[in-house]
């Protein structure tokens, strides 16, 4: 079965990574937006509540595209988390046999989530310092702003100390995984992603219906061990499995989105199935992105390339819309379309500027170029 698995998913390229993080990213903006909207449905993201299943079921027609990506837009985020295990095992395991300073490791990671954490909470605090006459920087955010700096505000159990803008809190995880893979999962064999998956599995199990402790362990390592698991032994198998090239191919592809779909479907009416639903999430992104060509896929890997821009900026443009002071459209589709339209403008012209200040800092280097 994993052979068969890895044989279609395998040998993912970097052209194909980046379709499905511009997928993921789409899904996420989406999702991020359209759940603060009135009498969208709410998602299951940290915690699984069969209510909101079935208010999403009885309601989703009253507003299609809004309560999709309210319900399910969120999953976009165990992609990144896969895409995150797959490229650590390429790069450090696969295509760099040698050994790993581990410190420096650490801190090359720090300060490249850091660097772009920083200036998304600057220009947070900056627009929130500016239109609110209350907003002061207390002991309580000063509290807040060292646990996120120290990537440990995840770790605080029961939210005592919320992340803002809230989807930063994907900053922590990050960083937590990180560290987990470099010294627990790093050329340590499979056996440790299998117990891990174990463990987080038979955790679940244990604090069923203690909803802020699922709450916590969703947004720790336990939350995102199989989806994680599965981009390392991805990786992985980038050597070993063997790679379907026929002419079906695209066929199945396309039926084994089919068939993700209704499992995902299936898998929001129970707990149990519900802690599993990532990897019907993660078939559907895959065969998907390989089937996106032409104009589709170019668009969507463009996207994908400025998908960690568009995640640090998109929080801050709904806050413009949807925040305590915010526009608050009277159309939620054309509040809809122009934050869209203005995050992608924000984050293509900084790509630019970070472009062209490369081209600068090379030239500076070596006048010959």
């Amino acid at each position: 079965m994993s052979r068969c698995f890895f044989g279609y998913f395998n040998n993912l390229t970097k052209e194909e990574c980046r379709i499905m993080r511009g997928w993921a990213i789409i899904a996420i903006v989406l999702h991020n937006y359209c759940h603060k909207l009135p009498l969208a449905s709410t998602e299951n993201e940290f915690v699984w509540v069969f209510d909101h299943t079935q208010y999403f079921f009885h309601h989703f027609a009253d507003s299609l595209f809004i309560n999709i990506f309210s319900f399910w837009g969120h999953y976009g985020v165990p992609i990144f988390v896969f895409l995150s295990g797959y490229g650590l095992a390429m790069k450090y395991e696969i295509c760099n046999r040698g050994k790993i300073n581990i410190k420096r490791f650490i801190l090359s990671h720090y300060k490249k989530l850091t660097t772009m954490m920083l200036l998304g909470l600057m220009a947070y605090y900056l627009y929130c310092w500016a239109i609110s006459d209350t907003f002061t920087m207390n002991d309580y955010f000063g509290l807040r702003l060292a646990a996120m700096l120290t990537y440990t505000i995840n770790l605080i159990p029961f939210g005592y100390f919320p992340v803002e803008p809230g989807p930063y809190w994907y900053f922590m995880l990050t960083m937590e995984l990180y560290v987990i893979y470099i010294f627990l999962l790093h050329k340590k064999g499979n056996l440790p992603l299998f117990l891990l998956c174990f463990i987080s599995i038979m955790a679940f199990g244990v604090f069923e219906g203690q909803g802020k402790m699922i709450l916590w362990m969703k947004l720790n390592l336990f939350g995102a061990s199989i989806p994680f698991s599965l981009g390392i032994l991805a990786g992985r198998s980038n050597l070993k499995a063997k790679s379907y090239e026929s002419s079906s191919r695209t066929g199945t592809y396309g039926l084994l989105m089919l068939v993700s779909l209704p499992i995902l479907i299936v898998s929001e009416l129970h707990f149990y199935t519900w802690l599993f639903t990532s990897i019907a999430v993660l078939v559907f992104g895959i065969s998907l992105s390989r089937l996106s060509k032409g104009v589709v896929g170019k668009a969507v890997g463009w996207i994908g390339g400025v998908s960690n821009i568009i995640f640090v900026v998109h929080p801050i443009i709904r806050e413009l819309y949807l925040g305590e002071y915010g526009i608050k459209p009277a159309s939620p589709f054309i509040g809809l379309l122009s934050y869209i339209a203005i995050t992608l403008v924000i984050a293509s012209v900084i790509k630019y500027r970070i472009q062209v200040l490369h081209i600068v800092q090379k030239i500076v280097q070596n006048p010959d170029l």
